[in-house]
């Protein structure tokens, strides 16, 4: 035996809303609020808001310490403060509405409509900036409140307004930083450029075209302009003491006001706001239904940002990678007294925001994003579950082969039982299998990535009854090459919730396992492989893995394992894989007559048998939709990427030509990575691949309609 050298990993994606998902929510806001808790009484800030919408659309919302700490009044789910920079992704969508009313071009010059103004030619870049360049801070735009005596004129009249043109004209006749449309560097600036220049082409307020075209259709009713000096349900910002630019440090309120106008951060921010909103807006504005396609392609566009490690900028959007869940689409924001951040995860289908009454970063000890992150990741490592006609158990069992000398069978095996409340179990069964992954690097996840892998929470209560005196149809479920069974548990639980069991081996030729006495080992596929001329490898796993399926369904028949062997019903055998699994169902079906039907999860074809065959085969086939940029990537001509797939569709008709009852769906936006539980574990694993996908809850629709169709249709 040898180490296995790990080539692949998961292959699919989860179980969705429209089969009735159940998320323990009473569960996650009480871990949510505990999280919380522990952090502000650790970090000693005064208080702190968060809110997570869920992808079937249930909202958690949780408060900690105090939103006035010297009346000691505790802060409330729904107190509100000043969200800071978080605003501009407002005036990004409005500034968007307004383009698709012709008013201007995103890569219009500006020139062009402030060339009337007296001070335009002492603007940096002036001739040169376009309308583009300000949505994503690529201008070269000094920021304007640093300069001059603007915080001496705010120190002298705290309660003095600013008018566009007064806070621009701090940032003329400075050399720019950049030329533009070559450098990246964040300013408010920018975004007062860039409202003065609407509103004057419009003649609209921008504020009201908010309020008219996002707060009221989608019921942001906790938001509201910042433009005055008191709020109901309003929390006390405290501000820094030291390295505080505005002069006003400590408690932001006083007599029940600000202690200053925040007025003067208008497009720049610009608004009292409360977590629930910023949540549900994250969340809407990653598809929002009233800009066209172009017009959303181009605010989800981002540019290499100077915010962090492979950070990027859109249009009033921050694109921040995670370690576990994928890109995130969000803003953070500071204004004094306060500090806000709300992204969405379009990858798991997770909106999140957080607002603290302090902007004293050095109380928070990390960013904004990262907290984020942490509190998505408890989240999400709850995976959902079919709503459940049957509760789900499983057994993990290890026998020798009768077969091949000093080979072991070592399967899973999943069944319905009593539909009792039990406690989640590990992603991951066993510790050994997780050190393994981490060991070997499990198909070039990080060690963070694989290390998640072992915090994520799943339905199955190990080594439980069965239902007594009933019988389940029996499926067969064969893993892809290099990976292994746990790498499917959310299509095991959703088969067992509908009243099947499932054996789903754990190959030691091509595939991952963990013994017993905790050795982690495959055999020898390098070998097979590399002694072998072109698929003829492949061609003997697959027949390899067939020998044990029908080793381990006549030991079942045996009844050897006593507690269940009442419980199988042979006489409605399924086979069905992933992968190369996929292939396996196909070619072991040919080779037992018994089995009523088998489905091909995105397998290619390697093996079959020259012979009729009339039983039924679903193949279930990935059509990623790449984009003109992943196929460049890829050094792939759109010509040759057709040409490529009318090949792949000319070999799956050659290879299943003897299949007569054939059914064969693409599943277009899906990769060969949205066959297994990847996208939901590790939903960063997918982006690594590129290309459009479409999101983890859809695609598992789908493919588990069709399972479930294709079961009932041929039982």
């Amino acid at each position: 035996m040898r180490k296995l050298k790990l080539i692949s990993l998961f292959l699919t994606i989860s179980i969705t809303p429209t089969i009735a998902q159940v998320y323990p929510t009473q569960k996650i806001k009480v871990l949510l609020q505990q999280k919380l808790d522990e952090f502000q009484q650790t970090n000693q800030f005064p208080g702190a808001n968060l809110a997570v919408i869920l992808p079937d659309g249930q909202e958690l919302i949780v408060a900690t310490g105090f939103q006035d700490l010297e009346l000691k009044k505790p802060m409330e789910p729904f107190t509100r403060m000043l969200s800071g920079s978080n605003g501009k992704s407002y005036f990004a969508v409005a500034s968007l509405l307004l383009m698709e009313q012709g008013y201007f071009k995103l890569d219009d010059l500006i020139y062009t409509y402030l060339k009337d103004e007296e001070w335009i030619d002492d603007l940096p870049n002036a001739r040169s900036i376009t309308f583009r360049h300000l949505l994503n801070h690529s201008s070269g735009l000094m920021e304007y409140y640093p300069l001059g005596n603007f915080m001496e004129l705010l120190k002298e009249n705290p309660y003095r307004s600013f008018s566009p043109t007064e806070s621009i004209s701090y940032s003329l006749n400075k050399k720019p930083l950049f030329n533009a449309g070559e450098g990246w560097s964040y300013a408010d600036t920018n975004y007062i450029l860039l409202g003065y220049i609407l509103e004057k082409i419009s003649g609209q307020n921008l504020y009201k075209i908010i309020q008219e075209r996002i707060l009221n259709p989608y019921k942001l009713t906790l938001t509201e302009p910042s433009v005055k000096l008191n709020y109901n349900d309003f929390a006390a910002g405290y501000a820094r003491i030291a390295n505080n630019p505005f002069p006003f440090p400590g408690k932001t309120i006083e007599d029940n006001k600000m202690r200053f106008n925040p007025q003067f951060e208008w497009a720049g921010g610009g608004f009292v706001s409360n977590v629930s909103d910023l949540a549900k807006w994250m969340k809407t504005i990653h598809s929002f239904p009233q800009l066209s396609a172009s017009s959303l392609k181009e605010l989800l566009h981002g540019v290499d940002a100077k915010t962090g490690k492979n950070h990027k900028y859109a249009m009033g959007l921050q694109i921040r990678p995670s370690e576990l869940l994928g890109n995130s689409y969000g803003h953070s924001g500071w204004f004094p007294g306060y500090i806000t951040d709300a992204a969405y995860f379009p990858d798991v289908d997770i909106s999140i925001a957080i607002q603290f009454n302090t902007d004293d970063t050095e109380l928070l000890k990390k960013s904004t994003i990262s907290i984020l992150n942490e509190f998505a990741a408890l989240v999400h490592q709850y995976l959902p579950v079919a709503q459940q006609k049957y509760g789900i158990g499983y057994q993990i069992h290890e026998f020798p082969s009768s077969k091949t000398k000093g080979q072991n069978l070592q399967f899973q095996i999943w069944y319905p039982i009593e539909n009792t409340d039990y406690q989640e179990q590990p992603y991951i069964n066993n510790e050994n299998l997780l050190e393994a992954m981490q060991a070997y690097g499990y198909n070039g996840l990080e060690k963070n990535e694989i290390k998640n892998l072992g915090t994520y929470k799943r339905k199955g209560k190990l080594n439980s009854s069965p239902i007594q005196n009933m019988k389940f149809p029996v499926v067969f479920f064969s893993h892809g090459h290099g990976m292994a069974a746990i790498n499917y548990s959310l299509i095991y639980e959703y088969l067992v919730s509908k009243g099947y069991i499932v054996i789903a081996p754990d190959y030691e030729l091509g595939g991952l396992r963990v013994l017993k006495d905790g050795t982690a080992q495959s055999s020898k596929q390098d070998e097979f492989l590399k002694n072998s001329e072109g698929q003829q490898g492949y061609f003997k796993i697959i027949e390899n893995w067939s020998t044990q399926n029908e080793e381990i369904l006549n030991l079942l028949k045996s009844g050897k394992i006593k507690n269940l062997k009442s419980a199988l019903n042979f006489n409605k055998l399924y086979a069905m894989g992933h992968s190369l699994g996929g292939n396996t169902a196909a070619f072991w079906m040919q080779q037992n007559k018994n089995i009523k039907g088998a489905i091909n999860l995105d397998g290619g074809i390697f093996k079959t048998i020259n012979q009729p065959e009339n039983r039924p085969l679903l193949v279930l086939r990935s059509q990623p939709d790449y984009t003109i940029d992943d196929l460049n990537k890829r050094n792939i001509s759109q010509q040759q990427w057709e040409e490529m797939g009318l090949k792949i569709d000319q070999s799956f008709h050659d290879g299943y030509s003897n299949f007569k009852n054939k059914k064969e769906i693409k599943i277009k936006g899906a990769g060969h990575l949205s066959f297994s539980d990847a996208p939901f574990v590790v939903p960063s694993m997918i982006n690594k691949f590129g290309g459009k996908k479409i999101k983890p809850f859809d695609g598992y629709e789908l493919i588990l309609q069709h399972i479930n169709q294709f079961l009932e249709e041929n039982p």
